[in-house]
C-alpha cells in the first residue's frame, strides 16, 4: 500500500492510500477535510471510477475541479510508486453520457439544487415529461450545505415519535419569541413549514429524528443536507 499527499490549491491536503494486489488495484482511500457534500462526494466518485475501470487517469469531477486534480496528481505518483508504468494508463471516460438529440419533453428544469428538484417532482407529479439538468458532479445545490436541522410543528414525524407540545399554534407562538418577529407573520410560516416539510418527508427525506422541540434532522444523525443529497421520485 502506498501513501502520498497532495495539496489542493487554497485548500488542505489530500492523502490517498493506494492498494494494488496481484496487478490489479484493489483498494483507494483517501484522507481528507473536504466539505462532505461537495469535495467528499468528489472523491467518493473517483474512487469509484477507479476501481471500476482498473485505470488511475479517471475524469475530475464537475463542481469539485481543484479537489479532483490534487486527489488525481496522488494517485498517480502513488501509481508509478508502486511500480506502475511511466506510460500512465490512457484515460478512461467514466461518464455515462446520454444524447438527448430528437428529445421531446415538457419540461426542462435548469439546475439540480432544492428548488430545481421539488420542481420536477411536481411536475411529474402532474404527468408532465420533465428533464432535470446539473452541471456539478452531485444533485442538491445549496441544499447540500444546510447543517443545521428543519423547524416545523405538527408534522408526522412529530405525531409518529409522540413528541408533546409541538403543534402548529404551538410552533407560531415559539417563533414569536424572536425579537422583532411580527406575530401575525409567525402564523403566517407555520402551516407552510409543516406543508414544506411533508412535502420533503414524502419524497424521501430522511428528517426522522426531532428534539428541540420543533427539530427535524436525519436518523443517522448528519446535517440535512448531507443527510438528503437527493430526493426519490426526481
Amino acid at each position: 500500500m502506498l501513501n502520498f499527499w497532495c495539496v489542493r490549491p487554497g485548500g488542505s491536503p489530500i492523502k490517498v492510500n493506494l492498494s494494488i494486489k496481484n496487478g490489479k488495484i484493489a483498494d483507494v482511500k483517501f484522507t481528507h477535510n473536504e466539505t462532505p457534500a461537495v469535495g467528499g462526494s468528489a472523491l467518493d466518485k473517483i474512487k469509484a471510477d477507479v476501481l471500476k475501470s482498473q485505470n488511475i487517469n479517471v475524469d475530475a469531477i464537475s463542481g469539485a475541479t481543484a479537489t479532483s486534480k490534487a486527489a488525481l496528481s496522488a494517485l498517480e505518483a502513488a501509481f508509478l510508486k508502486a511500480g506502475g508504468s511511466k506510460a500512465i494508463p490512457k484515460k478512461t471516460s467514466t461518464a455515462k453520457d446520454k444524447a438527448y438529440e430528437n428529445t421531446t419533453t415538457d419540461v426542462v428544469v435548469v439546475g439540480g439544487g432544492p428548488g430545481g428538484m421539488m420542481a420536477a417532482i411536481d411536475l411529474c407529479k402532474a404527468g408532465k415529461k420533465v428533464i432535470l439538468l446539473e452541471k456539478q458532479g452531485v444533485l442538491g445545490g445549496n441544499g447540500t450545505f444546510v447543517s443545521t436541522y428543519y423547524q416545523a410543528g405538527g408534522t408526522s414525524i412529530q405525531d409518529k415519535n409522540k413528541d408533546k407540545d409541538v403543534s402548529e399554534e404551538d410552533f407560531a407562538k415559539y417563533l414569536s419569541t424572536y425579537p422583532q418577529t411580527n406575530p401575525e407573520m409567525a402564523k403566517a410560516v407555520a402551516p407552510g413549514a409543516r406543508e414544506a416539510f411533508e412535502l420533503l418527508v414524502q419524497n424521501g427525506a430522511d428528517l426522522k429524528r426531532t428534539f428541540k422541540p420543533f427539530a427535524h434532522a436525519p436518523s443517522d444523525g448528519r446535517a440535512p443536507g448531507l443527510g438528503n443529497l437527493c430526493t426519490k421520485g426526481g
